[in-house]
């Protein structure tokens, strides 16, 4: 990963946890993520490993917004993303769709963009402030919805994640 990516990497994850740090009403995700599970959505698998995720949902509404990383552990494709979640809230189980953008650090193949589109399930169950849940996500620069003339490798991540809630 070249000096300029990485320096853009740390910068969006002291900004995660400044906005964490300000924030009141939200919640802490981390989990791990199985990197690029294709063919989920037609991509091919290129990538290999694990990523390490953490996401800050803010708010207590049934629309929240929310920001995180992921970082893989094979050093490819690592994601600082953000957007809108809708789901339901309180306690028991849940399910959560997200959506927003994810920017792509150090690819290793072609995605058409740095600046991807981002879609997200979570399906889980909370205990209070805890929860555990499964999560899916899909990223990819929107070919099929645009019909763009540009490659698009998409990215998909599947895994499971612990959560508790300030």
């Amino acid at each position: 990963m070249e000096q300029r990516q990485r320096s853009i990497l740390k910068l969006c994850c002291l900004a995660v946890v400044v906005l964490f740090s300000w924030a009141t009403g939200q919640d802490l995700r981390i989990g791990v993520l199985a990197h690029d599970v294709a063919p989920l959505f037609g991509a091919t698998k290129v990538e290999k490993g694990v990523d390490v995720n953490a996401e800050i949902v803010f708010g207590e509404k049934t629309v929240r917004a929310f920001t995180g990383f992921s970082l893989a552990s094979h050093g490819h494709s690592h994601s600082v993303y953000g957007g809108v979640l809708v789901g339901t809230v309180g306690t028991g189980s849940f399910a959560e769709f997200g959506s927003g953008f994810a920017y792509i650090v150090n690819p290793l193949r072609n995605f058409g963009s740095d600046l991807l589109f981002r879609f997200s399930l979570e399906i889980g169950h909370k205990w209070g402030r805890r929860m555990l849940s499964f999560y899916f996500a899909h990223m990819s620069n929107g070919k099929a919805i645009f019909g763009w003339d540009v490659p698009n490798a998409g990215l998909d991540v599947l895994g499971v994640r612990l959560g508790i809630q300030f």
